[in-house]
């Protein structure tokens, strides 16, 4: 019968490989997928601890015929398997006699079927019966240094080790790169005392060293000293870890628009750039591994046509959609990713008319929708979500399905308190004499739930709380002297109803007493509703009404003379204001603004007239009666006004300590804007931020003279816009400019809203 020769192995053998392995007699080749050879049969393996990639030679005889073949064991080389096998084999006695290999130890030979072994001189002598099947494992082992590292990551790490035969150094990362492994074995070895240390980095922290033998660790020194006996095997992790940053950026849709970024640790900062789209040039991500500990801020620049919609980070860190930056503070072993995602803008829609918050804006457009932007924690941008808006957003319907429409006039307010948040309430009028409001505020919204927080309009209800507030012709927000105030008012045919927060400002004579739905101002004498009402004005925390008189009427707070009466105490029902010389009313006015602790009035002489502070008229002190607003020389009356906004805010210039904002601006007739008043964020438009007490000229956004084609204006807390002819706008100042920049004083001119 003739006889085979199966190879087995770890690894596929050729034919020439098969036929080279038990070369001792003239065999015929069996395929080395059978699954069971020919009996009788035998099994070499070699088991070397560690594996390793040692050729070992190995002699087989029958009888005087003797042949070699080689084993080895391990994984990673093809040449040599780490088992042999022989298949239909004539009965009889072999041999199998292993080679010595210098540094290695045989330390044991175990045969499956009890045959005859010599450990001394590496053989195995085999009686192979004729349905017999003998495996024989020959067990090698070396003393070994395997050292790992462990970091997640490609950063190489340098290592020195040292032994009896001196030092030499390696390099390990724990990467899928194949420059460098993330493991080393060192076999055979010489017994005897060996160190490895690993090279300090300061950024990439050595937290644990551990060793399968107990060997001596010193983790400050980042070294291991291992005494390695004559069979011993030694493995040794070094675990480092270290501080890293990922910045993401997301376009939607995707695009190849370059997006500039900032990055900054301290005083250093340096520049990269990011696009979304597949081309390789630029990646949508990078990441900075091996950082300091420390706060570093990440800020993407602005790009005129998209606008960033959201900026989160994990594990959460601190972000400001309007400055669009993210400030990380990254702690020892911290990996933090911040993912900047921005939405290509839609088209500039034309407005019809403006309003200006604190730090937020909004706009009539053409085809009767709203469109508001800025500060949106408190959802007073209605679009149904509390995330900041650097451009417009359509104002949501109360059920979220679409835009709210028939809206014909808007107004907005907040604050940013010194304690307390920021609140910020909207509200608008629609074609059908209804009021819709939303936003937040310790005083409700005025519908039939006294909602206290909405993000999409709600219904201002009636008094009686048993239908909507009819017969609306004007809508107005104040957000009261503190965190705790906020109050609205309507103009209903020619009275005014407010409701909110408990604040003077209700005008209802009732003191501080708190109002969920409409109640009606009262009169100077307290005995009826004021009538006569053609025009409502709501400041921060007093509003004004222009009578078919000509007159003026104000009531709440009257800290700094803005009710205009000869006073400064508070007035829970509307009071006269008065005329420069306080001999009687003010008369003549054909419009009038109310703000924050001032008040200003357009008169039908074109002429100018304000109370309270910052005036214009040369002087910051307080003013409890009108006084006449000056030109820009400050030695005459500002004449051809055709429109006036008062605007500030109680909340307070970040870095300044200027805790009361307070300005206001006139539109001339030859469509020129004349701004006073504090200008710390720029909110004058002069291109300064100098503070003004004589008006000044708003510039055009090239500062190369006066901004013209202006229409209208909306004076906000830190920022201004202005309506031009056509539709048009331009805002300045810090905040809510609507331009798809971020916040920050811009002395120059104004920037367009889109």
């Amino acid at each position: 019968m003739p006889r085979s020769v199966v190879v087995r192995s770890r690894r596929p053998l050729g034919i020439a490989a098969a036929l080279a392995v038990l070369a001792v007699l003239p065999v015929t080749v069996v395929p080395a997928l059978a699954d069971e050879p020919p009996a009788p049969s035998i099994t070499v393996v070699l088991d070397s601890i560690p594996d390793a990639a040692q050729d070992v030679t190995f002699t087989s005889c029958l009888g005087s015929g003797c042949g070699q073949f080689v084993l080895d064991d391990d994984d990673d080389d093809p040449t040599h398997p780490s088992s042999v096998t022989g298949g239909g084999l004539s009965p009889g006695t072999y041999t199998v006699q292993q080679a010595p290999v210098a540094g290695w130890t045989l330390v044991d030979i175990d045969c499956d079927t009890g045959e005859d072994v010599d450990l001394a001189s590496g053989t195995a002598t085999i009686v192979l019966d004729p349905t017999e099947h003998v495996t024989c494992t020959f067990y090698d082992r070396a003393p070994a240094i395997r050292i790992i590292e462990e970091s997640g990551s490609g950063h190489d790490l340098g290592f020195t080790g040292c032994g009896p035969a001196g030092c030499g150094p390696f390099t390990l990362d724990d990467d899928e790169d194949p420059t460098h492994p993330d493991r080393v074995l060192s076999v055979p070895l010489t017994p005897g005392e060996y160190t490895v240390t690993q090279d300090a980095e300061a950024s990439w922290s050595l937290t644990s060293l551990t060793c399968s033998t107990g060997e001596t660790v010193d983790l400050a020194a980042r070294r291991v000293t291992i005494d390695l006996g004559p069979t011993e095997v030694v493995t040794c992790t070094f675990t480092n870890v270290t501080q890293s940053l990922t910045i993401v950026h997301d376009t939607e849709p995707d695009s190849p628009q370059d997006f500039g970024y900032t990055s900054c640790l301290g005083s250093g900062c340096g520049q990269f750039v990011l696009d979304d789209d597949d081309d390789p040039t630029l990646p949508s991500s990078i990441t900075g591994e091996g950082l300091a500990p420390g706060t570093y801020t990440v800020t993407q620049d602005p790009i005129g046509d998209h606008d960033l919609t959201s900026l989160t980070c994990s594990p959460t860190e601190a972000t400001n959609l309007v400055t669009r930056t993210a400030t990380v503070t990254i702690t020892a072993g911290e990996h933090v990713v911040c993912t900047f995602r921005d939405e290509l803008a839609g088209p500039v829609v034309p407005a019809t008319s403006l309003a200006a918050g604190q730090q937020q804006g909004c706009a009539v457009v053409v085809g009767e929708e709203a469109r508001c932007w800025g500060e949106n924690g408190s959802g007073a941008l209605g679009d149904g979500s509390t995330t900041d808006r650097l451009r417009p957003v359509a104002v949501s319907d109360p059920t979220g399905s679409g835009p709210l429409t028939g809206v014909t006039q808007i107004d907005t307010a907040g604050s940013n308190y010194v304690s307390g948040g920021n609140t910020a309430r909207t509200c608008a009028r629609l074609t059908t004499g209804q009021a819709r409001c939303w936003g937040v505020g310790t005083g409700p919204l005025g519908d039939v739930a006294a909602t206290t927080t909405a993000t999409r309009p709600v219904v201002v209800t009636n008094a009686t709380g048993t239908g909507p507030l009819l017969g609306v012709a004007e809508v107005g927000t104040g957000t009261g002297p503190s965190a705790a105030s906020g109050f609205t008012c309507a103009r209903v045919g020619r009275q005014v109803r407010c409701w909110g927060a408990a604040v003077v400002a209700l005008g209802d004579g009732n003191g501080t007493v708190a109002r969920t739905r409409p109640t009606s101002v009262v009169d100077v004498d307290g005995e009826g509703p004021l009538t006569g009402v053609t025009q409502l004005s709501v400041g921060l925390d007093h509003a004004c009404a222009r009578l078919t008189s000509g007159q003026v009427r104000c009531w709440g707070g009257n800290s700094r003379g803005q009710l205009g009466n000869g006073t400064t105490t508070s007035a829970s029902r509307a009071v006269v204001v008065s005329n420069p010389a306080g001999t009687g009313p003010l008369t003549g006015v054909a419009e009038v603004s109310a703000g924050s602790g001032l008040t200003c009035a357009r008169l039908d002489s074109g002429e100018a007239r304000c109370w309270g502070q910052h005036t214009g008229d040369g002087t910051s002190s307080n003013r409890s009666r009108p006084v006449v607003v000056l030109d820009p020389s400050g030695s005459a009356p500002l004449t051809g006004v055709a429109h006036v906004s008062a605007g500030g805010s109680y909340g307070y210039v970040p870095g300044s300590g200027e805790a009361l904002v307070r300005s206001a601006c006139a539109v001339l007739t030859i469509g020129e804007v004349r701004c006073w008043g504090t200008n710390a964020l720029g909110q004058l438009g002069d291109g300064t931020t100098t503070t003004r007490l004589h008006p000044v000229a708003v510039s055009s956004p090239s500062g190369s003279g006066a901004l013209t084609g202006v229409t209208e204006v909306a004076v906000g807390g830190f920022n201004a816009c202005a309506l031009l002819a056509g539709g048009g706008a331009r805002c300045w100042g810090s905040a809510a400019r609507g331009d798809g920049t971020p916040g920050g004083p811009i002395p120059g001119g104004p920037v367009l809203l889109h």
